[in-house]
C-alpha cells in the first residue's frame, strides 16, 4: 500500500518486476518499479541512491540492468526497503478506498 498520486488516496501498488537504471557519470541510482493496481501510475522503490558505480560492481549492475527476477523478488520482500520507499504492509483485513 502506498499512496498514489493520481487516486489521491492509499492504493495497492504490484511489482513489475522492472529497474530503472541511472548512472550520472559515476553515481548510480537504482530504483524497482511499481504500478498503482487501479490506475496504473508508477511509483519507484529506491534500491540504491546515489552510490559509486564500484561499490555496485560490474555483475550486479548487468542484474539491475536486465532486470534480474531474483533481485527483483529479494527487494520487493525486503520490508526495511519498502518502509523506507513509503510502503505500507497491506492487510487483507483492511478496506481499501
Amino acid at each position: 500500500m502506498k499512496r498514489c498520486p493520481r487516486c489521491g488516496c492509499q492504493r495497492r501498488f504490484r511489482c513489475t518486476g522492472k529497474f530503472r537504471v541511472n548512472a550520472n557519470r559515476k553515481l548510480v541510482d537504482i530504483w524497482l518499479l511499481f504500478d498503482c493496481c487501479t490506475c496504473g501510475t508508477i511509483a519507484k522503490l529506491p534500491v540504491l541512491e546515489r552510490v559509486p558505480a564500484s561499490r555496485v560492481g560490474p555483475s550486479r549492475l548487468r542484474a539491475f540492468y536486465d532486470n534480474d527476477p531474483d533481485r527483483a523478488r529479494t527487494a520487493r520482500r525486503d520490508v526495511a526497503l519498502l518502509r523506507r520507499g513509503g510502503f505500507t504492509a497491506w492487510d487483507k483485513s483492511q478496506s481499501l478506498p
